[in-house]
Order: C-alpha cells, then structure tokens, then sequence
C-alpha cells in the first residue's frame, strides 16, 4: 500500500467518525453525511493526483 491510499484510508475513517457523531446528534441526515464524506474523499484524490504530478 502506497502512502496516498493508507492516507485516504485514515481520512475516510475520520470523516465516517464525524460523520457519526452529527448523524448521532440529528444534525446530519445519513445521506447528507455520505455526501459530505464522498465529496471530501473526491476532492483529496483530485488535490494528491495534481500534487503527484507537479513535478512531472
């Protein structure tokens, strides 16, 4: 497993967390929260492919 993907992998598990927390507490629906979360995770896989090729 390669940085990137054990990072992401951290990232997800703390943004399901939270996640939880806000769904728990009635301020997230569970949909909003796998929104927020996909779009989070889309967005980090977008900014680490530009960082990879910055050099490139």
């Amino acid at each position: 497993m390669d940085f990137g993907a054990a990072l992401g992998g951290i990232l997800r598990h703390i943004l399901t967390t939270g996640g939880g927390f806000f769904v728990g507490n009635g301020m997230l629906t569970e949909g909003e929260m796998q929104t927020g979360v996909g779009a989070v995770m889309a967005l980090f896989g977008l900014g680490w492919s530009l960082w990879t090729k910055r050099g490139a």
